[in-house]
């Protein structure tokens, strides 16, 4: 009985229509779910569901839990059909952002509350991610726009004074002050001393010849001059 059940949610899974992956953007979160059988449909669960198992009901899929394990997902669409869920094959559940790569959830479904924009997937197997990338493209995160550089402002250009026209005069060179001519003293030329000749010693002077009578009659000439003065002067007294 349990093989036809399978059977027949096999080829229900094979019946479901596969949203292709360029479906459009989801306004909301965006829901992979790979079966069984290999085949890949998405759906888009509008607006911001609480939990994951929200979003899966949101983007259109049906699930049960298996028998005596509340919260643990075991068919979805009726796939694989299997109720006893515990065998090694099970639904694995991934987290992803648009573009980005699938990350394993560490809680159920039941306590994820994805965040608008994000991709849900699940995949019936051993634990192996969806093999689609998660759909829609990662927005890349702004990049603050750099200010604007302030413009230096220009430095002041020094305004050079012209230096005033030189007179077409030529102007008169100062007269060099006259050296002052250096008083030369006289030194006194010294008068040589002419010593005069000593006078001959009458010893030594030659005697003319015939002085002596010339001598002896100059002698007698004054002797009577004196003696007529003499005379003349006495009568005069007189």
């Amino acid at each position: 009985m349990l093989t036809r059940f399978a059977a027949l949610a096999l080829l229900a899974a094979l019946l479901t229509p596969v949203t292709p992956a360029s479906a459009g953007a989801c306004a909301g979160v965006t829901v992979v779910v790979q079966f069984p059988s290999g085949s890949i449909n998405t759906g888009c669960a509008s607006g911001d569901p609480s939990s994951g198992l929200a979003a899966l009901k949101g983007a259109g899929f049906n699930y049960t839990f298996a028998q005596g394990q509340p919260g643990f997902v075991c068919t979805i669409d009726g796939a694989p059909g299997d109720l006893d869920c515990m065998k090694p094959n099970y639904w694995a559940y991934f987290h992803a952002q648009p573009g980005g790569s699938w990350k394993y959830s560490s809680v159920g479904a039941g306590s994820y509350n994805p965040a608008p924009g994000s991709v849900e997937g699940w995949r019936f197997g051993g634990g192996a991610a969806p093999a689609m990338a998660p759909p829609g493209e990662s927005t890349p995160t702004p990049k603050p726009t750099p200010k604007p550089k302030p413009t230096p402002k220009p430095k002041p250009t020094p305004t050079l004074t012209p230096s005033p026209t030189a007179s077409a005069a030529p102007t008169a060179k100062p007269k060099p002050k006259p050296k002052p001519t250096p008083t030369l003293s006289a030194t006194p030329t010294p008068t040589p001393t002419v010593q005069a000749a000593p006078p001959a010693s009458p010893i030594e002077q030659p005697t003319p010849a015939g002085s002596g009578k010339l001598w002896a009659a100059g002698g007698a000439t004054l002797a009577l001059l004196g003696f007529a003065g003499l005379i003349w002067r006495r009568r005069r007294e007189q």
